[in-house]
């Protein structure tokens, strides 16, 4: 394996690296999505089982609020 990646030419064993990285990089980014699908609707059904069961409530408040906006 190594013979073959040094009869590579300068220029493609230069660029080797770099292709690995960024595919490695992809292969992380493509498998978040469906982590973070999975994540969300795990996340989702707690609420709602906790919104069922009475341990957690929604209430809301009348209180005036200062809301600052930063530009």
């Amino acid at each position: 394996m190594v013979e073959k990646f040094t009869k590579l030419p300068e220029n493609v064993r230069l660029f080797a690296p770099v292709a690995i990285a960024a595919l490695i990089f992809l292969t992380i980014v493509s498998l978040s999505l469906p982590i973070r699908l999975i994540t969300t609707v795990l996340a989702f059904l707690i609420y709602e089982i906790c919104l069922a069961l009475g341990f957690s409530t929604i209430m809301l408040e009348g209180k005036s609020r200062e809301i600052i906006i930063l530009k």
